[in-house]
């Protein structure tokens, strides 16, 4: 291998090795010899050098002289103070000492001194190279000025925008492809119970939900990674805290090629949007009297329980109440009195059923019903026996009790019906037919009780078609008393 200084080939032979001679003075000339060889190589290449050899004698290179803009080898220069700056050499010292003691390689950014720009940012290597026999250390500088100023500028980009990043109310979270915590902002880390203190990140940001909405966070890093934007909810519950509510969006950030490069998701605390939207929900599907729920809300949540029922293959069981007689109690005692006999009985029916049992009033004295997962008649009979039984109980008013009765009619889903309107109607059907029968009882839905409502629907529908037709004749005779013959009154037909 040979290196060629000033056109002259200079062979580099076993790490400028010569072959050893017994006497100081061959000793001397082989120092030499490598010293000038080791000299034109380093005069040779770009970066700053000086080397230390081992009788204490530093060395610089041409590089390192035209950068400083002095020749520090004609100044017989032993340290580099002349040439770094004050403020970095104290700490370069400290370092350089410790490795004379334990000879290990270090390396510092420090400000060397340029003959016409001042004093640059240069990252300085100190090592104790192996392959030069009289050299003991060897120390490079590599300028670096531009690039930590680029880098300078961008920290302090990053710095800006951490900053306005941590200003902000919402909870804002970089993300890694495969789903961990790159970078988290102050609201982020305050609301995950993250230490301010201790942002150590990296660990996975499913783990950071809760339970109950890690699946959809899960899904929604599978649409992300295909480069969809994703938007869910999810409640947070901090021990001590209220919970909160949070309106989650993920957006991908993509390279050129479409690859994912990194997830922003940015999360933000609806928690008064949500309480708005329950008192509004509240306002909107509670009825104010008895505290059940109203007709609107009975119609939806009626509409989802059989849906449910049909994906799962299960039964439901409907009731439909009305209260006997309850006009004469408004007539008699005032409205007031209906109310709170309402109110009482809307607190026992909340009362006295499970959770999973929906009660609604649907306006009126009329109560409605729903047991899901029903599991045969007889158990919807006995809770129709329950109901009833609530008005068993005295309900006193101005010392007088307004109990009264109840009708219960009941259909069962999908025996009697297939949708909610229909079952509707075969409790109401049910729930007639009690009534004409007279009032009180239970009345389970029969196919049967259709036939009596078509009938009396057609004799309804003839008697008002002869009516608006004009096709009635009255045919009228006297009433004669046998006693004495005179006429006592007239009879009129109808034919």
């Amino acid at each position: 291998m040979k290196y060629i200084f000033k056109n002259k080939p200079v062979p580099l032979t076993q790490n400028f090795k010569i072959k050893p001679d017994h006497t100081t003075q061959a000793n001397n000339a082989q120092l030499n010899t490598e010293n000038l060889i080791l000299q034109n190589v380093l005069d040779q290449l770009p970066q700053l050098i000086w080397v230390k050899n081992r009788q204490n004698k530093h060395y610089y290179n041409q590089a390192l002289c035209d950068y400083i803009g002095i020749n520090l080898n004609l100044h017989d220069a032993d340290d580099c103070k002349k040439f770094i700056h004050p403020e970095d050499f104290e700490h370069f010292s400290i370092l350089w000492q410790q490795a004379l003691k334990t000879q290990q390689t270090f390396e510092k950014e420090c400000r060397i001194k340029h003959h016409e720009k001042g004093y640059r940012v240069c990252l300085i290597t100190v090592q104790h190279p192996q392959n030069l026999d009289n050299t003991e250390w060897m120390i490079t500088a590599t300028d670096i000025h531009d690039h930590y100023l680029k880098q300078f500028e961008l920290n302090q980009q990053v710095h800006a925008q951490s900053k306005m990043l941590d200003a902000s109310m919402d909870c804002i979270k970089l993300l890694t492809p495969d789903g961990r915590v790159s970078h988290m902002n102050r609201s982020g880390c305050l609301a995950l119970g993250v230490p301010l203190s201790e942002k150590k990140f990296g660990m996975p940001w499913l783990n950071l939900l809760p339970e109950n909405i890690q699946n959809s966070g899960q899904q929604a890093l599978t649409h992300v990674a295909k480069g969809k934007n994703v938007r869910f909810d999810g409640m947070n519950i901090i021990p001590g805290q209220r919970p909160q509510y949070w309106d989650n969006i993920l957006t991908p950030v993509q390279n050129e090629d479409g690859s994912i490069q990194s997830i922003l998701c940015v999360s933000r605390d609806i928690s008064q949007q949500k309480i708005a939207e329950k008192s509004l929900q509240q306002f909107i599907e509670i009825d104010e009297l008895t505290g059940l729920y109203n007709r609107r809300a009975f119609n939806k949540i009626f509409k989802k329980t059989i849906q449910n029922a049909r994906h799962q293959n299960q039964s439901i069981g409907f009731l439909l109440i009305d209260l006997d007689y309850f006009k004469h109690i408004n007539d008699t005692l005032g409205h007031i009195a209906g109310d709170h006999l309402l109110q009482i009985l809307g607190q026992r029916f909340s009362d006295c059923f499970k959770d999973e049992i929906v009660v609604a009033r649907l306006g009126g004295d009329e109560f409605a019903i729903i047991v899901p997962h029903l599991n045969d008649e007889a158990e919807l009979f006995e809770i129709a026996k329950t109901a009833r039984q609530q008005l068993d109980i005295p309900i006193c008013y101005a010392g007088q009790y307004i109990n009264g009765g109840m009708s219960v009619g009941c259909a069962i889903y999908p025996r009697d019906a297939q949708n909610s309107s229909n079952l509707l109607r075969c409790a109401d059907v049910a729930l007639n037919d009690l009534k004409i029968s007279g009032r009180g009882g239970i009345q389970m839905f029969k196919r049967a009780m259709f036939q009596t409502i078509e009938l009396t629907t057609k004799q309804l529908s003839l008697a008002r078609a002869i009516i608006h037709n004009d096709k009635i004749i009255p045919f009228y005779q006297p009433k004669v008393s046998l006693k004495d013959g005179t006429v006592t009154g007239f009879e009129a037909l109808l034919r």
